[in-house]
């Protein structure tokens, strides 16, 4: 079976091309791609749609997802928004860019869409990806699977509207991206300041059980101390033995009373020492629990801050509610991650 064009569904002549755009190619004419979204009715993709969808599709994921959002907020793309959300995770899963990555190669996409309850032999698999690569450029974008996956047009993608703001709002967009942006620090510093928590109470734990190890210790030795000067004491006074068994008996007994036994000294001084180390691991773990709650305020005012900010964003006429949707679902993402009980 015949290849067909890159370009549109004729078969492919030369280069990957049907004869017709392989002769526009040549000659230096206008070209363009046929894309028919999964289901959704074709498309000519002009080769300045492409540069410009391709501009777009140089950005990170995230940003591609808010301009998908933003361009079908009314088309669906409020209904889907938590999809998108987990599509673009997934993306950044996948790639090994992570976060600064913006699309993904054709080993990458090609378990994206098995993930995506697609079993496909090797042949659909690269007709599908083919499908979705409107730059043809061999990789796949976040966008490129989203308007495939929800049957949107490249050209509704491109024109719809991204929010007609003025410049003062998107000042102020700006500023509420920066404030979630402090509230991921902030959130990411107090993880640091529980997990130095954690680490103090398992110290404080550990010293107490020292303590505690000791404070046996020294009761076994104490105990064994007065066994052994009750026992020479009674000998001492026994007139059933003779008075050279008495009188070393005696001996013994002020030998015993005038010095502690080295196993009891050394148990007294571990005793005193694991008493100073639960004092200073108990210092620390209250010390370190200030920071935490000091800590968990300014985040929970950061998230009050961040929220209520945004809610006043999306009564502002022309606001990006896509854009503002995925802030808001940020600051959601970043509750999780708060001590329950310090909520």
């Amino acid at each position: 079976m015949s290849s067909k064009c890159s370009q549109c569904v004729q078969a492919a002549f030369r280069e990957g091309l049907c004869i017709d755009h392989y002769r526009k190619g040549k000659s230096g004419g206008p070209s363009g791609k046929i894309v028919a979204p999964a289901g959704g009715a074709a498309e000519v993709v002009t080769d300045a749609d492409r540069a410009k969808f391709r501009d777009v599709t140089k950005r990170v994921y995230v940003d591609q997802a808010k301009w998908y959002l933003n361009a079908f907020w009314l088309e669906g793309g409020e209904q889907a928004a938590e999809e998108v959300w987990t599509w673009t995770h997934k993306f950044m899963e996948l790639d090994q860019k992570k976060k600064s990555g913006n699309e993904l190669n054709a080993l990458e996409s090609a378990h994206l869409l098995q993930q995506n309850n697609k079993t496909m032999t090797a042949l659909e698999l690269k007709e599908e990806l083919r499908r979705i690569d409107i730059d043809a450029n061999g990789m796949m974008a976040l966008l490129e699977f989203l308007l495939f996956q929800y049957k949107k047009l490249v050209s509704s993608c491109l024109n719809n509207p991204q929010g007609s703001m003025d410049e003062k709002d998107k000042q102020a967009l700006d500023e509420a991206q920066a404030k979630c942006d402090a509230l991921s620090k902030a959130v990411e510093e107090l993880q640091k300041q529980l997990a130095a928590e954690r680490d103090a109470e398992a110290k404080c734990k550990q010293a107490e059980e020292e303590a505690k190890a000791a404070a046996a210790e020294l009761q076994r030795q104490e105990d064994d101390y007065k066994n052994k000067c009750n026992a020479l004491e009674t000998k001492s006074k026994d007139q059933s033995v003779g008075i050279v068994v008495r009188n070393k008996a005696a001996q013994e007994l002020a030998q015993l009373k005038s010095q502690d036994p080295l196993p009891l000294r050394k148990a007294k001084i571990t005793q005193d020492a694991c008493v100073r180390r639960v004092a200073e691991a108990r210092a620390k773990q209250e010390e370190q629990t200030k920071k935490v709650e000091a800590a968990t305020r300014e985040t929970e005012a950061k998230f009050k801050e961040a929220q209520d900010f945004l809610e006043e964003m999306k009564k502002k006429a022309g606001a990006p509610q896509g854009a503002l949707w995925w802030l808001q679902r940020e600051v959601t993402e970043q509750r999780k991650y708060m001590p329950k009980s310090r909520q």
